[in-house]
């Protein structure tokens, strides 16, 4: 005796299922195609042809092998990669799209901490990144000068973070000037690296006529202690300050040695 067949419902799921994922498939392929074809299209249009780099503030960065090709087709990190090495006074450069056929570049400049007395004009940033002084750039003004580096700097690592040591300890006695608003009152004109670590050279900005240097000896450790030590001598000094000739801090307790002629006879 013949039996009947009776389709489960589960078996009428899956041949739907499959007819289903049959008429997606060429739509699929459609989507597919219609998304090289404008890739293509876009990839070959004049209209997307790069016709102008616009640099922000008009400065002068060259950004070659961009212009004439689409904009679409350039990949815009390389040529940021390149003018960073290029151009080492900024720290940061981006390249991006404006639609339909121009190029914009913005960029950040590194902010110069001091100069480094070298055989050719070098600035340094607070990081320890040697930069040349751009041609043509505006006046650095009153940035400390740091000496006796010589030719312990490579000089033709331009752009590169330094990490020389002595560098380093310079850094370290400007920042310490910058974070004491009690030596507000002094400028830092240079500080010298030595055998015995930091000197640095002080003048106060009013007070002294001809801007008489002060040397502070600093040696090379604890320098936060000791400026903040300078700051405490200087809140409290109710004297003179043409009268100081130098101030030691490499020791337990400061020495403050006077000029010669602090009676009133000419200074030397």
């Amino acid at each position: 005796m013949r039996k009947n067949r009776t389709n489960s419902p589960s078996a009428g799921k899956n041949r739907s299922g499959r007819g289903a994922w049959l008429y997606k498939i060429p739509a699929a392929v459609f989507i597919i195609s219609v998304c090289f074809y404008a890739v293509f299209a876009l990839g070959k249009s004049g209209f997307f042809t790069i016709r102008e780099i616009k640099i922000k503030g008009n400065r002068q960065i060259e950004i070659p092998g961009l212009l004439g090709r689409n904009i679409f087709c350039v990949d815009l990190r390389r040529p940021a990669v390149s003018a960073i090495r290029r151009y080492p006074q900024y720290c940061r450069i981006r390249v991006y799209r404006v639609l339909p056929d121009r190029i914009y570049v913005d960029f950040s400049e590194r902010k110069p901490l001091a100069c480094v007395k070298s055989e050719r004009p070098m600035l340094v940033d607070e990081f320890g990144f040697l930069f040349r002084v751009p041609e043509g750039a505006q006046p650095v003004g009153d940035l400390p000068v740091i000496e006796g580096l010589g030719s312990k700097l490579k000089l033709s690592s331009s752009g590169k973070r330094q990490s020389l040591a002595q560098l380093q300890l310079a850094l370290s006695v400007i920042k310490g000037f910058q974070a004491y608003p009690a030596l507000a009152a002094l400028r830092l004109k240079r500080v010298e690296i030595d055998g015995a670590g930091a000197v640095a050279g002080i003048v106060f900005k009013k007070d002294i006529p001809g801007e008489r240097e002060i040397q502070v000896k600093f040696g090379s450790e604890r320098i936060s202690e000791k400026v903040g030590l300078l700051a405490t001598i200087f809140g409290h000094y109710s004297g003179d300050p043409g009268e100081i000739n130098y101030i030691d801090l490499r020791f337990s307790e400061p020495v403050i040695k006077y000029r010669e002629d602090r009676s009133g006879s000419k200074r030397t």
